[in-house]
């Protein structure tokens, strides 16, 4: 048990940090008016997850030893919809309704199609 606290602890922080990293990185090179940072963690991490979802499920062994630090930490720590859900209403808050809904029905659409092909990637 220690020692799956301690995988999901690291898989966190390393996804935190990248995800921060991402963040700092698409606001200094495409500015602050839209949340594209998070788009795009939420995005790449969709399609992390159904491409290690659908692989662990074929390999119990390295889904049993993985897929803490990877799955429930690194992904974890990597996106985030609690920031998804501060970036629809800063959107929202500043009166931008068709940045609005372009930011939710796109995070949606595209993170859970990144899913669906990741899954489809995996299978071929």
């Amino acid at each position: 048990m220690m020692t799956t606290l301690i995988q999901i602890g690291i898989g966190g922080a390393i996804g935190a940090i990248l995800r921060y990293l991402v963040n700092i990185s698409s606001t200094h090179l495409l500015g602050t008016s839209f949340p594209y940072g998070t788009l795009f963690v939420n995005v790449v991490g969709s399609l992390l997850m159904g491409i290690l979802v659908t692989y662990f499920m074929n390999n119990d062994q390295i889904a049993e030893r993985f897929s803490p630090l990877i799955i429930t930490g690194f992904l974890g720590g990597f996106t985030t919809f609690s920031a998804f859900s501060n970036d629809t209403w800063q959107l929202l808050n500043h009166s931008k309704i068709e940045w609005t809904l372009m930011y939710v029905f796109g995070s949606i659409i595209l993170s859970f199609g990144a899913l669906i092909l990741g899954i489809f990637i995996v299978k071929a």
